[in-house]
């Protein structure tokens, strides 16, 4: 099993869920399988716009697969947090967590999210322009220097609209893999970002807990493509 966290080490780090009992799952799981086993590692249950951390104290910032889920201006008072705690010259990784509010994969299942029961949990649509802006406002550019900004996935078709497979569409998207330029930002379905664009730092292509990335690869900081 790869650690979720290489190469560095020693490492001092704190996770941070808003429920305890993930917590409990995530020690006892780590003590079992002996991840990053020389690390110090806090466990702290808190809502993330309230971390407990103190201001200038922290070198990275990793989230994957959260903000997506939540509210717009909760996201904002959360990277506001999160601009203050860090050093300046820290670094973030945030993987898979902006869902592209243009992607042409993703438009039936908006349009079905606008007549399905509301959900609190509701993935948020964002574009490029508007993670820039995000993470300029909150202070983590001021930071860490130059957003990049890079796409997860692409698809031309939605590989599965309410839990069932679309027929061709794994085929299909296998064409975009990567896709020209000119399209990328109609058939990139979910950004990651991640500064400094020159950072050594490398997010596994596993989780914590060993889930697999949806990439299905290695996250490097500086293979994002920088946007300006």
């Amino acid at each position: 099993m790869r650690n979720w966290l290489t190469p560095l080490a020693p490492i001092r780090a704190a996770m941070v869920r808003v429920r305890c009992n993930m917590l409990t799952r995530f020690a006892r799981y780590r003590e079992t399988h002996k991840v990053c086993p020389e690390a110090e590692v806090a466990l702290v249950c808190a809502s993330a716009e309230q971390l407990p951390l103190a201001d200038n104290s922290v070198d990275l910032v990793i989230s994957s697969s959260v903000f997506l889920h939540m509210g717009k201006s909760f996201l904002l008072s959360t990277l506001e947090r999160m601009g203050r705690m860090l050093k300046p010259g820290g670094a973030i990784a945030f993987d898979t967590s902006f869902p592209n509010r243009r992607s042409i994969s993703l438009l039936p299942i908006r349009l079905d999210g606008l007549v399905a029961p509301d959900k609190p949990n509701r993935s948020k649509y964002y574009t490029r322009s508007e993670i820039a802006a995000l993470l300029r406002d909150t202070g983590i550019v001021g930071k860490c220097g130059p957003i990049t900004i890079g796409a997860t996935e692409f698809a031309l078709v939605p590989p599965l609209i309410r839990r069932v497979q679309v027929l061709l569409a794994a085929r299909l998207n296998a064409l975009l893999s990567p896709p020209p330029r000119v399209l990328e930002d109609l058939v990139a379905m979910i950004y990651s970002a991640g500064a400094p664009s020159t950072s050594p730092t490398v997010v596994g292509a596993s989780d914590f807990i060993g889930n697999p990335r949806s990439a299905g690869a290695a996250i490097d900081l500086g293979a994002f493509e920088v946007v300006p």
